[in-house]
């Protein structure tokens, strides 16, 4: 594939580079190459300039790329970025209250977690789940997760425990196995944060067995 890009002629139709480059990403990304992918997304974007109607779509998933490239390279701020830029594009075109989108505010809020600003993440987090709630749509039972697992950090365990139990029983209610493990270890991080021993053993003990 890289062969052929390099000899592609710069003046080469604009729409077959610009597939040509939407293919390499996807295909950078599956091999787990995050710079290469990340570099034809740029260039893909470049050709796209600004997105008429029919692109639209092509420049918000190229951004949430973007966003995922920069994750695995480690630079979060332009991970945050590039993935506000997707959301915004998306509630350009009215569909900010997607699975999609919903997707994109939960990775800029796993960023700021990963990036050590707890604070922020937290904020975002309770922000996402109000905005679901203003569109009547039930809490996301991962974004639940990701807000009760930095609760206590902000000393709001109690809250913490009740947060993570409401995603416990969404979980459990959707048969989503992997999911109540993953609300199990919040529970467990919690009791452990409480330096409450026979508490966090039987938390952790439970996340294994699930």
């Amino acid at each position: 594939f890289d062969a052929v890009m390099a000899r592609l002629d710069t003046g080469a139709d604009p729409q077959v580079l610009l597939t040509c480059h939407i293919q390499g990403q996807a295909l950078h990304s599956n091999l787990g190459d995050a710079a290469a992918a990340l570099a034809h997304a740029q260039a893909a974007l470049r050709l796209i300039g600004t997105p008429r109607p029919g692109q639209r779509t092509n420049a918000i998933f190229l951004n949430a790329a973007m966003g995922d490239a920069y994750s695995q390279l480690g630079d979060a701020g332009k991970a945050i970025n590039a993935y506000q830029q997707a959301i915004e594009a998306f509630v350009l075109i009215g569909r900010g209250n997607t699975t999609a989108a919903a997707v994109l505010k939960n990775n800029v809020g796993v960023m700021l977690m990963r990036s050590g600003q707890i604070r922020r993440a937290v904020e975002h987090f309770e922000a996402q789940l109000l905005e679901a709630r203003r569109h009547d749509a039930d809490d996301d039972p991962v974004v639940l997760i990701n807000l009760g697992r930095l609760l206590p950090a902000l000393g709001r365990a109690e809250e913490a425990r009740v947060v993570l139990d409401r995603a416990m029983a969404q979980q459990r209610a959707n048969g989503d196995l992997p999911g109540m493990a993953y609300a199990q270890l919040g529970l467990a991080s919690v009791a452990c944060a409480d330096v409450n021993t026979p508490s966090c053993d039987t938390a952790l003990a439970d996340a294994q067995v699930r």
